[in-house]
């Protein structure tokens, strides 16, 4: 679910690859989460946007992070840490309080409780191309595009992203216990066997 904001002409900016707000520190359940928000795979648009290409500066003045895109509702938190680490750019999420707004709290104990994971990114391409590989619908009508500059304007948790990879980081949840996965594993592995032997896979 990537969102384009196409404009005709954009100012250039200086490129920020590391950024963190200065938020009073909380005590106890500090509600943060970190979130990848962009990689360079191709998405369900066919599309690819460069990682080294995005200019911050204007989402860092306004950190705010949305659901699904919806920008007339309230936010549902502020982004307290952003920048592209190992080749993606990634997001630490501060959540509203159920006082600030009470849809932050659902999506919050929903990502929690392992229910929402997803996110997706909003931005005004700078620089871009129409594709050419054939895979990606080069030549055609549906043609994805390569990004190779874009603002960040906002982005959003949700609950299908377009890029597949655009999910929260791994082991901050109580189901990412090392336990809790092994069990995953071993219970996956487990059923594997037994449909084989039933012949209901190869």
């Amino acid at each position: 679910m990537t969102k384009l904001i196409n404009i005709r002409k954009i100012s250039s900016e200086s490129k920020i690859t590391k950024y963190i707000t200065d938020v009073p520190e909380m005590m106890g359940d500090n509600r943060q989460y970190k979130f990848v928000i962009s990689t360079s795979d191709i998405d369900t648009s066919f599309d690819v946007v460069d990682q080294g290409g995005w200019e911050l500066a204007m989402y860092l003045a306004n950190p705010t992070v949305l659901w699904s895109h919806n920008s007339e509702q309230l936010p549902i938190g502020r982004c307290v840490s952003i920048g592209v680490e190992d080749g993606k750019l990634k997001a630490t999420v501060e959540f509203a309080t159920t006082e600030c707004n009470p849809l932050a709290e659902q999506v919050y104990q929903s990502v929690k409780g392992g229910f929402i994971s997803a996110t997706s990114v909003g931005f005004m391409p700078v620089e871009w191309e129409e594709t050419t590989d054939s895979e990606r619908g080069g030549g055609t009508y549906s043609a994805g595009f390569d990004y190779k500059k874009n603002i960040l304007r906002e982005f959003s948790l949700c609950n299908v992203p377009a890029n597949q990879y655009a999910l929260i980081e791994p082991g901050q949840r109580a189901d990412s216990t090392p336990t809790n996965i092994n069990n995953i594993k071993m219970a996956r592995e487990r059923r594997l066997k037994i449909l084989a032997l039933r012949g209901r896979i190869r």
